[in-house]
């Protein structure tokens, strides 16, 4: 009885994890909103608007403020749904030389448990996270 319960049980586990991890195309819709760092370096906040224009806001620990603003455009490439930011600039603290000169930011949206989120570091484990 035990084992049948323990198999039932990992089976389920197998099952949420496929649902939670779904691989279809993410639409533009989907992606649309305000995003937050999960890091406690600063405000750090990212907003895409439907008519491709997106806005980078980072406030940093001193009061100090980085606002940006230009265009973004969703892509599929292999099965991955990315977004390419044009002339982004990074201001979090220990990424300098990404903050010296606006670049190109392509970027795979993920999705888990039905949140997309935009990973920062995966090292760090920094991720932008979407708020509805």
């Amino acid at each position: 009885m035990e084992i049948m319960l323990t198999r039932r049980c990992i089976i389920l586990i197998i099952i949420l994890t496929f649902l939670g991890c779904s691989e279809k195309p993410i639409n533009r819709s989907t992606v649309i909103g305000k995003y937050v760092a999960n890091h406690k370096l600063g405000t750090d906040t990212l907003e895409l608007r439907e008519d491709g224009i997106y806005t980078y806001y980072f406030k940093f620990p001193d009061g100090r403020e980085l606002k940006n603003s230009n265009r973004w455009e969703l892509e599929y490439k292999k099965k991955k749904t990315m977004i390419t930011f044009d002339d982004f600039v990074f201001a979090l603290p220990n990424y300098e030389s990404r903050t010296k000169k606006p670049a190109f930011w392509i970027v795979e949206v993920e999705r888990l448990w039905k949140k997309s989120r935009l990973c920062i570091d995966p090292d760090l484990y920094y991720y932008y996270e979407k708020r509805d």
